[in-house]
């Protein structure tokens, strides 16, 4: 749903059956399950799970629909200007 967001509209036919799927999948307690393992290794030897992916893109990818839907400006938890950082002169600076 990521995906189908940055190339296409919230409103494309293709994200709303995301939305459902994702929807649909999500466990009473808010959480989605997953029997596979998420990250790579080596077959037969050592296998990696990412125990939060399985959490974190879902909602990652139904803020992120929500947002389009509702024109939200892109979130920024911190704007800051460069001048107001102190910053050190360098010897050429003090001259």
């Amino acid at each position: 749903m990521i995906g189908l967001l940055a190339a296409s509209d919230a409103d494309d036919p293709a994200v709303s059956r995301a939305v459902i799927h994702l929807v649909e999948r999500q466990q009473s307690d808010g959480s989605w399950a997953e029997n596979e393992f998420t990250g790579t290794g080596f077959p037969c030897v050592f296998y990696l799970k990412y125990h939060l992916y399985r959490n974190y893109f879902p909602l990652y990818a139904l803020a992120r629909y929500r947002n389009a839907i509702q024109r939200t400006a892109q979130f920024c938890a911190l704007r800051v200007r460069p001048q107001e950082f102190d910053r050190q002169l360098s010897n050429q600076e003090i001259g």
